[in-house]
């Protein structure tokens, strides 16, 4: 029996070790690797005496929390605990949004045992963040917040927290990765990964670096048992301290919308759109016509290299500079199109957050526009362009029919343009790259496909080892987009 390897986040519920199932950066300065390659040198003494003068710096402001809802008659029930980190002497504390959730009554339990009341100042349920305040009469400890963006792969970090309500566990372990998307609907929540030990109870504690500083809130670990395995995330401080400074001043966090679906560019898309070393983020499409960036001008295919002044390395990196951005703020864009370098402003939308249960209740594709109908194999004899075009087909992995009026109509297209993918083999070189059967192809290789013999005519220039770019629109869910789906003639 297989196991199905699920993201949990490290919470205790009613005291026991119950499984939560959550819905699923630049280079470092030369300076930074050349510090730590000196500490890199100690001792393990010296090591260890690092670790305990970080552990000593942060664990004065970590906080163990419990929350219970409170009904009209003074009932309790939904009891949940976890961890969280003071970061501001007025009482302001960071930890996690499905920790307090929107619980009536919060205790904090400060590191020296004493017991405060504690109110939700505000939430951010899209990063899974929260801000309590405690009312206190007394001077309280601060936990200082380090820069995440500066934090290098390898690094040792510790977590502080109370897993399974053990109240002050410091476990120690590195930076396994960064800009970790666990879940593809929030793409801006580009989690640190590390591999220091995080249970449930953890969740909500400080991510801390060799000076004691937080550079991360730990919220998630991914686990086959519901227990650590290795593998946790926590939310950056370059985004949880701007979703915080947001809510402490406004009660709410609002993000930037730009309107496209970005990705990265393939090694296939660079060549045959001949853009050399030029980084940026690819404009698959634009998400509706009168979006932010429909508005500006930009298009599918566009390559966003600088935003707001900043030259962007891939599409996380534009995710992220965008999302930090506020709404209804005109900026600077610049992209290349056609080999030519374009300027445009741009005034950025709000983001709307997913509703995930409307999502859920969506019926089935074929409930929506009616079965897809079965694409059947074109009887007319192959031609010579035919025949070279179908060869590459099958190398591919895939089976191509023309389109007509009524098979456009019945498969959510608007246009007749295009060939249809009529099927595409699992585990193909096809498939790996993204097409999908009933997917229509507009252009191969930047030329246009307005019926078969465009097709054949495009495919019959290809050699094997050839890159190759798809531009297509997909069906999903009856939502229609654009995408380019890169691979190479197999040899």
């Amino acid at each position: 029996m297989k196991s199905v390897l699920a993201l949990t986040s490290a919470a205790l519920l009613g005291g026991l070790a119950t499984i939560v199932f959550l819905q699923l950066v630049p280079k470092a300065r030369s300076s930074q690797l050349e510090v730590r390659t000196e500490q890199a040198d100690v001792t393990p003494a010296r090591l260890s005496a690092a670790f305990n003068r970080a552990a000593r710096i942060v664990e004065p402001a970590v906080v163990h929390l419990t929350t219970l809802d409170v009904d009209e008659i003074g009932d309790a029930y939904g009891q949940t605990s976890g961890s969280g980190v003071i970061i501001d002497p007025e009482g302001y504390i960071l930890t996690n949004y499905h920790v307090v959730g929107l619980a009536n009554k919060i205790k904090v339990r400060l590191s020296d045992g004493t017991l405060l009341s504690g109110e939700i100042v505000g939430v951010d349920e899209e990063i899974d963040l929260a801000v309590v305040k405690v009312n206190h009469q007394r001077q309280l400890p601060v936990a200082k917040v380090g820069d995440s963006e500066k934090v290098i792969v390898g690094e040792w970090v510790l977590a502080i927290g109370s897993p399974f309500g053990l109240q002050q566990t410091v476990t120690a372990g590195i930076i396994s990765a960064k800009e970790r998307i666990t879940d593809s609907n929030r793409s801006f929540q580009q989690m640190l990964q590390t591999d220091a030990s995080i249970n449930p109870g953890n969740s909500g504690g400080p991510l801390v670096n060799m000076a004691g500083e937080v550079i991360g809130i730990n919220t998630q670990i991914a686990t086959k048992t519901g227990g650590f395995q290795g593998i946790g995330f926590a939310i950056p401080s370059a985004i949880f301290m701007d979703a915080y400074h947001q809510i402490v001043t406004t009660g709410r966090v609002a993000r930037g919308y730009l309107g496209i679906y970005p990705d990265k560019i393939s090694p296939q898309f660079r060549e045959v759109y001949e853009l050399g070393d030029i980084e940026g983020a690819l404009v698959h499409d634009v998400t509706e016509t009168d979006g932010p960036a429909a508005q500006a001008g930009l298009k599918s295919g566009d390559v966003i290299v600088e935003f707001n002044g900043q030259k962007i390395r891939d599409d996380r990196d534009l995710i992220r500079r965008v999302t930090l951005s506020r709404p209804n703020t005109d900026i600077p864009v610049k992209y290349m199109r056609d080999g030519k370098l374009y300027s445009c402003t741009i005034k950025l939308a709000e983001r709307e957050i997913p509703q995930t249960s409307a999502r859920m209740r969506l019926p089935p594709v074929d409930t929506i526009l009616g079965r897809r109908p079965r694409l059947e194999r074109s009887p007319n004899p192959k031609e010579s362009s035919e025949a070279t075009a179908e060869r590459i087909n099958d190398k591919l992995g895939i089976s191509i029919a023309p389109l007509s009026p009524l098979r456009a109509r019945s498969l959510g297209y608007t246009t007749t343009a295009g060939v249809i993918i009529r099927s595409v083999q699992n585990n193909s070189i096809a498939h790996d790259a993204g097409l999908r059967d009933g997917d229509l192809i507009l252009q191969v290789n930047r030329k246009a496909i307005n019926s078969q013999e465009d097709y054949f005519a495009a495919v019959k220039q290809l050699k094997p080892g050839d890159s190759v770019v798809f531009f297509v629109e997909q069906r999903s869910r009856g939502v229609v987009t654009k995408r380019f789906r890169s691979l190479t003639i197999p040899l």
